[in-house]
């Protein structure tokens, strides 16, 4: 009795399945709009950077050949760089994303799976129970025949038969009341097999209508699997075209940095650019007070108290540059340098956190920007390397970049800066070799 109310319940429950499909879906299919919206939006960014770096390539045309141009060319670039970086973050982003969906969607078919495999289970057992009843089915119409025709072979005695037979008035009695009980048990054994059979026949309908309710649900998850399996096809295929994108978009960057540096290898111009950039620091790290400000937490500032030398080995390092605000041009952090050449060497946190800035940020170049928790970030520019990406979380100490040359930079350093609650601040205080 209590299997069978099993599979009773069962039975309700895979009705309440069927129904719910839809409600089922919804989750699934929300999740879907959303990403695919901020799909759409990267999408959109992605041309108007398009925009952008056409822009900058029609003055660049429009100036090559003019000598006297080269500073205005240059600016140029580094404005297509930006542009070309943003796209790169963007490819990153959006691949990030559909892969996101994508495991979004295969958990769903994982679970799909597991329920159609319940369902056969389900169905294979009320299957060998269907059959079970069919053969008891066959025995109980087997006994019955049997029974009815013995009854039929030994016919029925009357009661005169019995009275002529006795030999005395107690004898027929007896007699008779033998022959009434037998009647009456061959009445009880044909109306229980009868009603055995039709027992047996209900549980067979029932059991039936069980089976394709679980076919309909069944083909239900069958359906959606195929939706969500087409859907992971598409975004494979869109993942690796938005890969080869990138791509392309890397060679364009590579290209446009090569361009650049030989503007800035050139020695005639060296001098000229660098006043232009070091003139525009104000403005840059203004822009750096504004994304920080955005991404980063906010407090006391407590964790700045634990800041190390961001080069290591700091004993083979020097400051080429200090901080200053008294005079123009201002300079909102340290330039350090590796004793005997910098380029290539290793960068490494200032102290544990989260990473909320890796990318290419104009004059900083591939720039590092890691928040420490409780208003503290610290900044690492023109790295020849960025090997953290955000949303990584690092330790005190960790390599999280290269020196590099990059963004307005004239030599292979790194530009660090410190900031508490977005204010920038003098790393020197907050750090010593």
């Amino acid at each position: 009795m209590i299997r069978f109310m099993k599979r009773i319940f069962l039975i309700l429950l895979c009705c309440v399945t069927v129904l719910a499909s839809v409600n089922y879906y919804a989750p699934a299919m929300s999740y879907a709009a959303a990403k695919e919206e901020e799909l759409a939006a990267l999408k959109k960014k992605s041309d108007e950077l398009d925009l952008q770096i056409a822009e900058a390539q029609k003055k660049i045309n429009g100036l090559k050949g003019d000598k006297s141009k080269q500073e205005e060319i240059a600016g140029e670039y580094t404005a297509q760089i930006f542009a070309i970086q943003q796209k790169i973050d963007a490819y990153n982003k959006s691949i990030a994303l559909q892969q996101d969906l994508a495991d979004e969607i295969q958990a769903e078919i994982t679970e799909l799976d597991n329920k159609i495999a319940d369902i056969d289970a389900e169905i294979k057992i009320y299957q060998i129970a269907i059959e079970d009843c069919e053969k008891n089915i066959a025995e109980t119409y087997d006994i019955l025949s049997q029974r009815l025709r013995a009854i039929y072979m030994s016919g029925e005695s009357s009661e005169i038969e019995i009275l002529l037979t006795a030999d005395s008035l107690s004898t027929f009695l007896m007699r008779l009341e033998l022959a009434s009980g037998i009647a009456r048990r061959d009445v009880e054994i044909v109306n229980g097999l009868k009603e055995n059979i039709q027992m047996r026949e209900d549980q067979i309908a029932d059991q039936k209508k069980a089976v394709m309710e679980f076919e309909e649900a069944k083909q239900v998850h069958a359906e959606k699997k195929k939706v969500h399996t087409d859907k992971i096809a598409e975004i494979e295929s869109f993942r690796a075209i938005e890969a080869a994108n990138r791509a392309d978009e890397q060679r364009k960057l590579d290209e446009v940095k090569e361009r650049l540096d030989e503007i800035k290898n050139d020695t005639a111009m060296y001098e000229k650019l660098k006043d232009k950039y070091e003139d525009q620091q104000d403005e840059l790290a203004a822009r750096m007070d504004e994304i920080v400000n955005d991404r980063a937490s906010l407090g006391d500032g407590s964790t700045a108290g634990s800041l190390r030398w961001p080069l290591s080995p700091a004993s083979n390092t020097a400051v080429s540059s200090g901080y200053r605000t008294a005079k123009r041009p201002n300079h909102s952090g340290l330039d350090l340098i590796y004793n005997g050449g910098s380029e290539g060497k290793p960068i490494v946190a200032a102290a544990s956190g989260k990473v909320i800035v890796a990318s290419w940020q104009g004059g900083y170049g591939n720039c590092i920007i890691i928040d420490h928790g409780k208003g503290t970030t610290t900044l690492y520019g023109h790295c020849s390397r960025l090997d953290k990406k955000v949303g990584d979380s690092v330790e005190r100490g960790e390599q999280i970049a290269l020196v590099g040359n990059t963004g307005y930079s004239f030599g292979s350093h790194l530009h660090f800066e410190v900031r508490i609650n977005g204010e920038r601040k003098n790393p020197q205080n907050y750090v010593r070799k």
